[in-house]
This record gives structure tokens, C-alpha cells and sequence, in this order.
């Protein structure tokens, strides 16, 4: 009866064995994820989809605007186009020599044209449109109407521009105290002194 019982109980220990029983179960490495896991994979974005999601994307820098580009400062005695010039000489349409200077080529300005139309200004305007081109000269204090302030250059009735400044010197306005200056002038001084009030305007 023992014998029996012994003999049951190895059998019983030997199948608990062979089956496994209390043993670890060893992965395999083929083996697919179960659904549950495959499930939680596919809702975590991976690390770097997550950062680039997240980081926004840089702000285009904006290119300049060149039209709002202020102007230079001085603008105003700066040379006037060619276009400019006609379209400012324009009020001077029917005046002596309006003809004969719109046909003229305007040369550059320079240091030393400026330095000479200052010699000119000196010795020729100053005394009606004073040292500083202001209007208040000691002779031109009794004349009507008064001198211009070339200063100004929105005061110039017949243009502020090159060739306008050019023939009212040169040929004067009539009914006025400007007498012509061409006949005592070289054309060259004539130049260099407009040159030299374009750079007095404001």
C-alpha cells in the first residue's frame, strides 16, 4: 500500500515536470506583440515626431520695403533730373530765353564750381539778396518787389531747378529789380553761381 503510493506520487511529480510546472515561460523572439500592446505602440508618437510637432517653425523675416525708404537729407539742392528741370522750367514757358536754355546740357557741380559761384554770388547778388542769399541785401531794400530769398525754394516763381535758376540770371525778370547778368557773365559763371544758389535752397 505504501509501495503504491510512493509509486503515484513519483508519477505525479514526473508529469508536473515535464509540463512545465512552476517554470518560467522563455520569450520568443519571433513572436508578435500581442493586440493590446500593439495598440498602446501605435498611440505614442515617437520622440522626435513629438518634438517636431511641437517646435513651430521659424518667422520668415520680412524683406525690407525700399519704397519706405526715407529720402536723404538735402535732397531739395540736389541735382534735379533732367525731367525735373523741364518740368520746373515750365513756369518760365514764354520768358526771354526760355527757348535757348531748354536746349542747354546743365554741368556738374563740384567743390571748386561751387567755391567759383560763391566769388561770383559775392561780387553780383549779394548786394540785393544779401551774403546769404536771404532777400535783405542793403540795395535791394527800396525795391519793389523785393529780392527773392533764394533760400526758399518753394518762394522761386519762375522755378527753383537748374536751367530756371540759370536763365532768370541770365536773362533777368522783367518789371523787377533782376536785371540780366548773360551779357556781363560768362556762361561758365553763370553755371557755377546756379549752382551755387541750388545750394543755398532749403
Amino acid at each position: 500500500m505504501a509501495l503504491n503510493r510512493w509509486l503515484g506520487t513519483l508519477l505525479i511529480v514526473s508529469a508536473l515536470g515535464f509540463a512545465g510546472c512552476g517554470q518560467p515561460t522563455k520569450k520568443n523572439p519571433d513572436s508578435q506583440p500581442t493586440a493590446a500592446a500593439t495598440k498602446t505602440m501605435a498611440e505614442t508618437p515617437a520622440p522626435a515626431e513629438t518634438a517636431a510637432a511641437e517646435t513651430p517653425a521659424p518667422a520668415e523675416t520680412a524683406a525690407p520695403d525700399a519704397a519706405a525708404t526715407p529720402a536723404e537729407a538735402g535732397s531739395t539742392a540736389a541735382a534735379g533730373s533732367r525731367e525735373a528741370m523741364e518740368e520746373d522750367f515750365e513756369n518760365a514757358d514764354g520768358m526771354a530765353g526760355y527757348e535757348d536754355v531748354l536746349k542747354m546740357e546743365v554741368p556738374p557741380s563740384s567743390p571748386d564750381v561751387l567755391a567759383k559761384g560763391k566769388e561770383v554770388f559775392a561780387a553780383n547778388c549779394a548786394s540785393c539778396h544779401g551774403d546769404a542769399g536771404m532777400g535783405d541785401g542793403a540795395a535791394g531794400a527800396n525795391l519793389d518787389p523785393k529780392p527773392r530769398n533764394l533760400t526758399v525754394a518753394s518762394e522761386y516763381k519762375y522755378g527753383h531747378l537748374e536751367l530756371a535758376v540759370y536763365r532768370t540770371g541770365a536773362y533777368g525778370v522783367e518789371g523787377t529789380g533782376m536785371a540780366p547778368l548773360g551779357d556781363v557773365l560768362e556762361p561758365e559763371e553763370m553755371w557755377a553761381v546756379t549752382h551755387y544758389i541750388r545750394s543755398l535752397q532749403k
